[in-house]
Parts: C-alpha cells; structure tokens; sequence
C-alpha cells in the first residue's frame, strides 16, 4: 500500500489536495446568525428581528432587552403602521417592565386588564392577560432598522419567556393588506404570529 501511495504522480497528487479542500456541494459553508436568535419564519421576511437576551439575569433584578427590526419588503418604499410588539406571559405586572429607550415616534407599556385590539387591529378588543410593550411609527421605510431597548425584572426564576413580532400595513394593486413577521408559528393573546423567545433567570441573592 504505502509502495503504490509512493508512485502517484504531481498531477495526481495535486487533484487529490484540491477534492480534499473544496467544500461539499450540499449545503456549503452557513452564513453566520445575526444574533444570538435566529428568526423563526422563511428566507423571505417582511422584517428581520433581532433580538439580544441577558445571560446572567436574576429574579427580582433588573435585565436589559434589546429588540432590533429592520423592514424587508422589496416592493414598497415603505410601510404604513408599522409596529414592534413585545409581551410578557411570564410577567403578571406591567411595573416589572421598565422602558429605556425606542427609536419609533410612539411607545407604550399596556397592564394586565387594559383593552388591545386583535388580529392585526381588525379583530375584536380583548383584556390583556399579560403585558405587552408597542413601539410604534406612521411610516416606516424600506431597509430602515429601528428598536427598543428596556429592562425586565423577572418575578421568579428558572426560564423567562417573551414574544417578539413586528407588523404594519402596505399598499398592493390599491389594496391595503397586512404585513408581519413571523408569517406563522405560535400565536399571542392578539391572536397574531409571534418568535418566541427565553432565557434563564437564576434565584436571587
């Protein structure tokens, strides 16, 4: 064996090298994530969140989140409406959310018990079951990336859970239609498709 590896000639040696350096056709080498959490919905987003989660949160202690949102839709220059939601099914109490700051014209923290529209705005008025923060701006351009940065402060430990969606609405052929990201997945007390997301909260001191 090692006699006939001995007589291969340079030409063969070299295709040899080169098949053992080219990648595999499938698959390839993967881009790397934007942030530590991937979107959950298909190559072809209408927003791209990104979102960055504290690592070493405590209960009862105060923990940065940031949310990033850029708009992705290719066929208008802009969307109108356009909304960052986030919402809280682990928090009972809308003092434990504390807004730090939002590049959207408006924001607002809704309590328990306060009335939110569903289904995008055009489903009925429910009670909110648990918090929700909204950033929100009139219209919203193309490619344009726009956040909120604020704190939690986790009621108790173990995982800490929290929806993230961006929605707004856009012109096609005349019509005004809908446009949100995620496109499908788990929904939230609005009834509208959210990412889910989670980190670990350790006991306090």
């Amino acid at each position: 064996m090692l006699k006939k590896l001995i007589r291969i000639g340079p030409v063969m040696l070299i295709l040899l090298l080169m098949l053992a350096l080219t990648p595999a056709c499938s698959g390839g080498i993967e881009e790397p994530e934007l942030t530590p959490t991937a979107p959950t919905s298909e190559a072809e987003q209408n927003f791209l969140i990104e979102v960055t989660k504290p690592d070493d949160a405590r209960q009862s202690e105060w923990a940065f989140i940031f949310v990033y949102v850029t708009c992705k839709i290719d066929w208008v220059d802009e969307v109108e409406f356009g909304t960052i939601g986030i919402s809280f099914p682990d928090l009972s109490y809308a003092n434990n959310i504390s807004y730090w700051s939002c590049t959207l014209d408006r924001h607002r923290i809704y309590k328990r018990g306060e009335g939110v529209y569903t289904k995008y705005g055009y489903g009925s008025e429910i009670r909110a079951c648990y918090p929700i923060i909204e950033g929100y701006q009139e219209t919203w351009a193309r490619d344009a990336r726009e956040n909120i940065t604020f704190q939690v402060r986790p009621e108790h430990a173990g995982t800490f859970t929290f929806y993230v969606k961006a929605y707004g609405s856009a012109f096609i052929e005349g019509t005004l239609i809908t446009v949100h990201e995620p496109l499908s997945g788990e929904t939230d007390q609005q009834e509208e498709y959210v990412q889910v997301h989670s980190f670990q909260v350790a006991p306090s001191n």
